[in-house]
């Protein structure tokens, strides 16, 4: 199986000493994590979610800003064939209680921005039945869980395949002509 993610293990061969991720705070600081350093942190996330007993189609929800953690996770997910369910940070309690309930998650977890929030929704999902792991994976197999606005109800769940997030990113470097040097800016939340 490709995971959505996969190409991570050649770049950090590759590429190990290129910058994977710059994170800019508000007061200016950067922190610049080279792919080499992205891979070991994605390794150690994905071995730390197995520990816990994360499997593949095992749901694992995270809440926080945009920060590398949120994309070490992701990748960790992707890495384990678990399906990676980002919460909006600008929900409220009750908002973001219901999609845990409804995401059935086997972790609840997020950066140090939302530690209080990340102990009330584990135990909102200790209360929701656990999805049962997947035996294999597959490229068709979920990968990404992200809730709709809800701007005429109450948000859905929409399912992203490991599939779908590679091709996304094959027609997004295709269609604009992307190398390996350019730089992306992410400025929307990435939930």
């Amino acid at each position: 199986m490709t995971s959505f993610g996969a190409w991570l293990d050649r770049w950090a061969v590759e590429r190990s000493d290129h910058p994977a991720i710059i994170e800019s705070s508000p007061d200016g600081d950067h922190i610049t994590v080279t792919y080499g350093d992205l891979h070991r942190q994605v390794v150690e996330a994905a071995k730390a979610l197995a520990a816990q007993g994360v499997a593949p189609g095992h749901r694992v929800v995270w809440l926080g800003e945009n920060r590398i953690s949120f994309l070490v996770q992701f990748l960790a997910c992707s890495r384990l064939g678990a399906i990676f369910t980002p919460l909006n940070t600008r929900l409220t309690a009750a908002e973001q209680t219901a999609q845990v309930t409804w995401a059935a998650p086997a972790v609840v977890d997020g950066d140090v921005s939302a530690t209080d929030r990340v102990v009330e929704l584990r135990a909102a999902a200790a209360n929701a039945p656990t999805v049962d792991a997947a035996s294999a994976i597959d490229a068709s197999d979920p990968a990404l869980l992200v809730y709709t606005s809800g701007t005429t109800g109450r948000p859905k769940g929409a399912v992203h395949t490991h599939r779908s997030l590679n091709a996304v990113v094959d027609m997004g470097v295709a269609t604009q002509g992307l190398t390996a040097t350019d730089i992306g800016l992410a400025f929307l939340p990435l939930f």
